[in-house]
């Protein structure tokens, strides 16, 4: 399947959102699912993040670790996000209390099995944890009370040491808050969401443009998100992953999925639509051709912002499937692979 389904509009998703709330959960319904497995066969393994109930910042949620179709709990704390080290290790984040100089984020480095190694920071400000390709590096968001202020490289083998600051970048309307960057496949550089001004039509809008960052060397270089001649995409596109293909994308608008772009910046093609009253949230390559996507459904919440679906999508054909949808009530809001599943 390949394009955009058609908008949804203003009145349906009012009329959702009224049912929503007539028939809005409680915390009391909603029991921790008796499984968190899901049908995934490899190659690698899985590490997604579900929650249960209302989307609270002390709500219970589960890190789970999936390998060859079995899936487990690793028990820790709060986890917000996994980012794998390598098939045996794990950065996870946690959203801890009380907050410190207006920072509640906690880095963690640990085993599959949970085990705590190190912990790399602790409400220092840095948040949004990405390893480079070879694990060496880590990518992160820096923020403090005044808001975002930019992204650092630190050594994932030297202590934690600073390697690169890029701060964020200057003028009107630019550098209020950026998304998560992704990695290059070599890791020489990386690529983000920069929120920036919808000039001319409408200056008090921020949308996200795609932006490379040179590992090494501060400065963002903006690169079109639209095929040429074509205005850029409404609502702007987050990065999700970065291969030898391209940077593949997610929209912002309901319906419209999953775009491939070009870093040499001749702009962006459409692989998926997750269908009608469906928005990409995350996704990651899981093999050469193929990736999954965290899908979050309109007609369940408006205004949820997690994801009650995955797909499998097949990024040479643009087809792709629901590989699992979660029970009432329970949804995943992180995912990520790594190759080589453990036994």
């Amino acid at each position: 399947m390949r394009g955009g389904a058609a908008l949804v509009t203003v009145v349906v998703l009012v009329s959702v959102a009224a049912s929503a709330g007539a028939n809005g959960m409680q915390d009391e319904e909603v029991k921790p699912p008796s499984s968190f497995e899901i049908p995934y066969d490899g190659p690698g393994q899985l590490a997604t993040i579900w929650s249960w109930g209302r989307d609270r910042r002390d709500g219970e949620k589960a890190l789970i670790l999936t390998a060859r179709m079995q899936s487990r709990r690793v028990e820790v704390e709060a986890a917000t996000r996994a980012r794998w080290l390598s098939p045996t290790e794990l950065l996870v984040e946690q959203n801890v209390w009380p907050v410190r100089n207006g920072s509640g984020s906690r880095i963690l480095r640990m085993t599959r099995e949970g085990e705590v190694l190190e912990v790399l920071c602790d409400r220092a400000g840095l948040s949004n944890a990405e390893p480079s390709p070879d694990g060496e590096r880590v990518l992160l968001e820096r923020d403090d009370q005044k808001g975002f202020q930019g992204l650092e490289v630190r050594s994932l083998v030297e202590d934690f040491h600073l390697q690169a600051n890029h701060p964020k970048p200057t003028g009107p309307g630019m550098g209020f808050m950026m998304t998560p960057p992704v990695w290059s496949p070599d890791g020489s550089k990386f690529v983000a969401g920069l929120y920036v001004p919808n000039l001319p039509e409408e200056p008090g809008r921020l949308y996200a443009r795609l932006a490379i960052v040179s590992r090494d060397t501060p400065g963002y270089t903006r690169i079109p998100d639209s095929p040429p001649g074509k205005e850029p995409e409404r609502g702007g596109v987050i990065p999700l992953f970065w291969n030898q293909a391209g940077i593949h994308v997610r929209t912002t608008k309901i319906g419209s999925g999953l775009l491939r772009c070009d870093p040499e910046g001749s702009g962006c093609t459409p692989v998926y639509a997750p269908g009608e009253h469906r928005l990409v949230l995350e996704g990651r390559q899981v093999n050469d051709h193929k990736a999954l996507l965290l899908v979050k459904d309109f007609t369940v919440d408006p205004l949820e912002a997690r994801a009650k679906e995955i797909h499998e999508v097949n990024l040479v054909t643009g087809e792709g499937r629901v590989l699992l949808r979660l029970p009432d009530g329970v949804f995943i809001s992180d995912l990520d692979w790594i190759n080589d599943a453990i036994d």
